[in-house]
């Protein structure tokens, strides 16, 4: 199941096998000899997005509307019984439009925060419910795209990327 793109661009997505899915996929199918890796992912989705529509489309596995939410719902529940876990990545580009520019809006980053605490516990039960709960569900929400401002070698920069770890925080 691909996902298709609907026009909307939101930082740079690049497919990769190299991802944390990937690498406990590796890790855990030396344990688990039968295990395969299906990904529903979506680069630019947010927590807003995920929740109430999505920002790509899936077209097969998901009679129910298209969105990435939907479809991994759909998947869940067909192979219900047989998910060894479940991981998700979600909140980063809730905050991650926050630095534009280099600079930090903190109305953005609260309101970024907001988001993610009204939208991360309906995710998070809709994909339990869907899953089971005897499935092993690892979440990961915050990760830090301001932080390769340090890499800028100016003062703004670094002093912005000194910032995002508060936030991540």
């Amino acid at each position: 199941m691909q996902p298709r793109t609907s026009g909307l661009e939101i930082g740079r997505t690049r497919r990769t096998k190299n991802g944390y899915p990937d690498v406990l996929f590796r890790s855990e199918r030396k344990r688990i000899r039968a295990l395969k890796l299906r990904k529903l992912g979506c680069g630019g989705e947010t927590a807003l997005t995920l929740t109430e529509g999505g920002i790509c489309e899936y077209d097969e596995d998901d009679p129910a509307g298209g969105s990435q939410l939907k479809a991994a719902e759909h998947l869940l529940k067909r192979r219900r019984g047989h998910i060894a876990f479940l991981t998700i990545d979600i909140g980063g580009n809730d905050l991650e439009p926050c630095a534009a520019g280099g600079v930090a809006d903190y109305a953005c980053v609260g309101r970024g925060l907001q988001a993610l605490d009204r939208y991360l516990p309906r995710i998070a039960r809709r994909l339990r419910r869907a899953a089971g709960d005897d499935v092993r569900m690892a979440a990961m929400t915050y990760h830090d795209p301001v932080l390769q401002a340090w890499l800028s070698g100016t003062d703004s920069g670094r002093t912005l990327a000194e910032l995002s770890v508060g936030v991540i925080r």
